[in-house]
This record gives structure tokens, C-alpha cells and sequence, in this order.
């Protein structure tokens, strides 16, 4: 994907928009969304902030801030944890913007948040100029929907479910994106479907599963990524799969997991990540292997847990980032990696897992991971104990043990190791981040 900036932002309001839903379950009408404390996973490990939910709610961030994407009132950058915003039930974090779900299901924006309305900045992708309005919003944080229970979001659009079930999507609909019939852009958030649990925006398209287990895909379909047997743009909502369990959206490639623990892949292929023995893009999903519970998409590769704790891996094999050990630049195949695994986390480079002894490992190559900047792992070594979460950026990795003690080790360009200093160095040992 190229992106080039090339001219000023255009500072303009939005307005709240407020719908109403039914309560959920409570006779006081009152909704409250759990909250998901730890660290927040960025939407894409280039990014130079770092975010953290406490247990009671309280949303802290660090790091890059030149466009209000810390939401705390300001643009400078921090090098230590500063307090955002309480009653944090969930965040995405973005480059630009940060979306926050509150847990009496307000959501609100921090940051610059962009839509293609008007002709203020312009980015060239693949060859299309997509044209741009910044809504500078780093100042003044912005609610814009209530009773939201489920969000995503990418640089270009906002998708959110109300707890009635309701999917209402806005922003830049260059490919049919929003799927409303049209390609105008809209301000203002459309509804689009009913029943809806999960969404997910990655590129220019949308994935949504009903309630019912019922995937459904629209946008942007270059590379048979809809699923729906064809390559031109869908406006409108497409039925890919039924009985599905979990899906991942990556943008030119997709996955999805059946109830009964089949993985299926389509879309893009260059490098082997629809794990189906070529490099053919496929417009329709394709059985890949079974027994998975949950799958993770990144940087042409793909990676399977299956419910017995065993890792499989396919896709662009560079530097060893699949971990399979193999030499090959490209693995067609699944290929088992290692077993005993609860969790993992991708950047562009490398990878790191957690195994259920709450062990670290870590493969591939990436200046977190490695001694020296040269060095690769085509297999897991060890890297450290007593983990219980990790988030990897590109750069720099952030780890909550199992003492909710807080480390960080890696490059510290704009402050993103938290450790109270602007100095640039490489942390090769995990350092101690405090939130006060």
C-alpha cells in the first residue's frame, strides 16, 4: 500500500449522533459493557504510541501524539503514561485517531479522523486517488453514538453495533465500503444491517457475522476477497459462509472458522497465505485445516491455533517470521511451529507467543526480539518468563506479567518504551513501565 500526504489538513466539526436502542437486559435501561483491561493492540505494530486499559477502567497512553491520537488535550508527545480518560471498557488504536468505547456504550474520538468528502488531502492507493477532509478532533474528544456494545475502525471508516444488533457504518466509501448501495462518503454514521455481533474493517472492505453465524462481506474485491465467486466491488452486503464461529479480516485476504473447527481462506495469494499448497488468489473460501480455534492474518502470513495449543503457520516465510524453521522465503502449506500455546502477537517482522506455563517466545526478525539487529530466529527461543500478555509493534514490544507489572524494551523513538525519557536507544532488556 502506498500513501502519500501531500496536502493541509482541514480542520471541520461533526456532529453527535445519538439513535436509540432497547436496553439490554435491564429493567433500568441502563447498558454497561465489560471492560477489557491490559494492553491495547494497535491496528497496525508501524505505530509510535502505545495505550493501556487498567482493571478499573482507566485508559493511560504514551508515545507519538502529533495528531491528538493520546486524546489528552494536547499534540505533544509523552514519555511517560499519561491518564486519558475512566470508564475505558475498550479502545482501537490507530495512527491518526484513537476510538474509545466507554462502558455505559458511549463511543467517542481522540485524534484526527479522516472521510472522503472534500478535496482538502489526497492519498494515492493502488493507483486511486482517494480524497480526504480531516475532522481534527485531538482536542476536543467527541462522542458520536450511545449503546454501542461492538466498533472497528481503520484509517478511512468507523463501523459500530448497537446492543439491539444494529451495524451502522460512515466515513470514505470509495469501493461501495460503507454498503448502502452507493459511493458517496457520508459524515454522519448509516445503517447498514440487523443482528449483527462482529465487525471488522481492514483496507477498503468490511466483514460483519451475524448472530446467527452468518458471514457477510462488501467493498472493495480486487482480489476475490469478498468470498462471493466474483472480483468486482459489492455496495451491498455479499453471504460468504454460514456457521461461522470467528473470521479474520487482514483486507486483501480473509479467513473464517466454521463451528465445527474448520478454517476456511480466500481472497489475495501472492505468497502462499491462503495456506492451500499455491500462490492463486482464490474468490471463494477454501478448507485449510481443522480443530482451529482462533487465526491471526499479518504481513502475507497467517497463523492457526487449534484447540489442542498447537501453532501452524503458512505465508511469507521472510527472515523466518513464519517460524517453521524452514529456508524457503514462502511456505504453501500449514507447518507446524510449536505447541502449548494460549496466545500470540504479529508485527511486520517477527512474532512472539505466550505457552499456558506463561513462557515468551519469540521467532523471525525484529529489534525487539533480537541481540543485535542482525540477528534472525527461524525457530521460537525463549525470551521471557512469567508473561500473561504481549503486543508487539515493529519496533518495540510491551509485556504484562502474570504481577500486573508493565515492561517495555525496543527502540524508544518518541518516548513509546514509557520509561520517562526522549532519549533514542535500544532497550535490549525489558524495562519497567509505571502508570501514575
Amino acid at each position: 500500500m502506498r500513501k502519500y500526504l501531500i496536502s493541509a489538513m482541514l480542520a471541520v466539526t461533526i456532529l453527535i449522533f445519538v439513535t436509540s436502542c432497547m436496553s439490554a437486559g435491564n429493567d433500568s435501561g441502563e447498558l454497561y459493557v465489560p471492560i477489557r483491561s491490559g494492553i491495547v493492540q494497535p491496528n497496525h505494530p508501524s505505530y509510535n504510541h502505545s495505550m493501556f486499559i487498567s482493571e478499573n477502567g482507566e485508559l493511560w497512553g504514551w508515545g507519538d501524539n502529533a495528531y491528538g491520537q493520546l486524546g489528552n488535550g494536547n499534540t505533544e508527545n509523552q514519555h511517560t503514561p499519561v491518564r486519558i480518560m475512566e470508564n475505558v471498557a475498550t479502545v482501537i488504536s490507530e495512527q491518526r485517531k484513537t476510538v474509545a468505547l466507554k462502558t455505559n456504550g458511549e463511543l467517542w474520538t481522540l485524534g484526527t479522523h479522516y472521510t472522503a468528502i472534500a478535496d482538502e488531502i489526497m492519498y494515492f492507493y493502488n493507483d486511486n486517488i482517494i480524497n480526504l477532509t480531516a475532522l481534527q478532533l485531538g482536542i476536543d474528544r467527541t462522542m458520536i453514538l450511545d449503546r454501542v456494545i461492538y466498533f472497528d475502525v481503520n484509517v478511512f471508516n468507523i463501523a459500530a453495533i448497537q446492543n439491539c444488533g444494529t451495524l451502522w457504518v460512515w466515513g470514505d466509501n470509495s469501493f461501495g465500503q460503507i454498503g448502502n448501495g452507493s459511493t458517496e462518503a457520508s459524515h454522519l454514521p448509516l445503517k447498514i444491517m440487523e443482528n449483527v455481533s462482529i465487525v471488522s474493517l481492514r483496507g477498503f472492505n468490511i466483514t460483519a457475522m451475524q448472530d446467527c453465524g452468518t458471514l457477510w462481506t462488501w467493498g472493495r474485491n480486487q482480489y476475490g476477497q469478498l468470498g462471493n465467486g466474483m472480483t468486482e466491488n459489492s455496495a451491498y452486503p455479499v453471504k460468504v459462509l454460514e456457521n461461522v464461529s470467528r473470521f479474520y479480516n487482514a483486507g486483501f485476504t480473509q479467513a473464517a472458522i466454521k463451528n465445527d473447527g474448520t478454517l476456511w481462506t480466500w481472497g489475495a495469494n501472492h505468497l502462499g497465505e491462503l495456506g492451500d499448497g499455491t500462490r492463486e488468489d482464490s474468490n471463494h473460501p477454501v478448507a485449510i485445516l481443522d480443530a482451529v480455534s482462533d487465526v491471526a492474518i499479518i504481513s502475507n502470513r497467517v497463523f492457526a491455533l487449534r484447540g489442542d495449543g498447537e501453532l501452524w503457520g503458512w505465508g511469507w516465510n521472510l527472515n523466518g517470521a513464519v517460524g517453521s524453521g524452514v529456508e524457503e522465503e514462502v511456505q504453501l502449506v500449514p507447518a507446524k511451529i510449536m505447541g502449548n500455546i494460549k496466545s500470540i502477537a504479529t508485527a511486520t517482522s517477527y512474532v512472539m507467543a505466550i505457552t499456558n506455563d506463561n513462557v515468551l517466545w519469540g521467532w523471525g526478525w525484529g529489534v525487539p526480539l533480537c541481540d543485535e539487529v542482525t540477528d534472525i530466529h527461524p525457530i521460537p527461543v525463549e525470551i521471557k518468563r512469567n508473561a500473561s500478555q504481549v503486543v508487539s509493534w515493529d519496533t518495540h514490544v510491551l509485556v504484562l506479567d502474570s504481577d500486573a507489572v508493565l515492561w517495555s524494551w525496543g527502540f524508544n523513538s518518541l518516548g513509546k518504551l514509557g520509561v520517562g525519557t526522549f532519549e533514542m536507544f535500544h532497550a535490549r532488556e525489558p524495562l519497567t513501565i509505571t502508570l501514575k
